[in-house]
């Protein structure tokens, strides 16, 4: 197998709008999409709440709805929020909009199979060899993706987190300091 040029060990990162530019998220949403076909039809998409983060996604959902793709947007959520969605919606595939811990002039694209889990080195080297080539499977004007915002997303996972912990012995008081992260709004339902 080949050398990946764009995926790392957690997605694809950089510096906006530098290495990670609007046009490069487009292409990227056109390329995973592209990859997925004919299976792929709903993907769910979360991002953190880094002030580039809506570009980002609104280009990568672009990119993903003009290959006819449905996309549910679940706002800012965490990682294994999105994770948890691609399971419980179902959808065909996820996708989070974040860099996670590093500084707030990077963003990245992390994508997951139907499972929820992190692409195989396989699958992300494919959407690299369809990115750099740039065939496309774009669809006509009738047949474009929609995307579909998702009101209750954060309750959703709050739920799901409050479902494996309800009933469990816990006698100690906790603090939590989200730091204003996609952790943030789940973390107030919750608690």
């Amino acid at each position: 197998m080949s050398k990946k040029r764009y995926f790392g060990t957690d997605g694809v990162r950089g510096v906006v709008p530098g290495v990670l530019s609007p046009e490069f998220a487009l292409n990227l949403g056109k390329a995973t999409a592209s990859f997925f076909l004919p299976e792929l039809e709903t993907i769910v998409i979360g991002s953190d709440t880094r002030i580039s983060s809506d570009c980002i996604k609104a280009a990568f959902l672009s990119g993903l709805t003009s290959c006819g793709i449905d996309v549910y947007d679940a706002g800012v959520l965490p990682t294994p929020g999105v994770s948890y969605l691609v399971e419980a919606l179902p959808a065909g595939a996820g996708a989070v909009i974040s860099a996670s811990h590093n500084t707030f002039e990077y963003n990245g694209i992390k994508v997951f199979d139907k499972s929820g889990y992190k692409l195989s080195d396989e699958d992300e080297a494919g959407i690299e060899k369809i990115l750099e080539s740039g065939n496309f499977e774009l669809v006509e004007a009738h047949d474009l993706g929609r995307w579909i915002q998702l009101e209750d997303a954060s309750e959703r996972y709050a739920k799901h987190i409050y479902s494996k912990v309800r009933g469990a012995p816990f006698h100690k008081k906790i603090a939590v300091d989200c730091a204003n992260g996609a952790t943030s709004i789940p973390a107030m339902i919750l608690f």
